[in-house]
């Protein structure tokens, strides 16, 4: 049940105010080549505009699916970003639980969930 509790206010913080933030220009470039027909084109868009961008191409296809799901514009993008969040959270919860018991595995997930680094950039 803290751990379900710990989710929704992961969840809230991620989504809160999440289309009122500013575009960075990586999301920019992300939503210019979204419309591609095929996630082929999404990648050679994505090395056109944005050359110097790192990711890797599974997190390029996941957001191309993510925003035919959700929507083409940036708070559709950002979906993908707050579930991969909220993975993070039961990741490290499961890592604490793991090496020093339930209750190091929830307050290491609470502080995963309410740091302002990890859930607003």
């Amino acid at each position: 049940m803290a751990v379900a509790g710990i989710m929704v206010l992961a969840g809230g913080l991620r989504f809160w105010n999440l289309e009122n933030q500013s575009v960075w220009l990586d999301e920019l470039a992300s939503v210019a080549n979204l419309d591609a027909p095929a996630y082929c084109g999404n990648l050679y868009g994505m090395q056109i505009n944005c050359p110097t961008h790192t990711m890797g191409p599974l997190y390029y296809c996941l957001q191309y699916h993510a925003a035919r799901l959700f929507s083409l514009d940036v708070y559709g993008l950002r979906v993908l970003n707050v579930a991969l969040g909220l993975l993070c959270v039961l990741a490290v919860f499961e890592a604490g639980r793991w090496l020093c018991g339930w209750s190091c595995g929830l307050l290491a997930a609470l502080c995963v969930s309410i740091r302002p680094p990890v859930y607003l950039y």
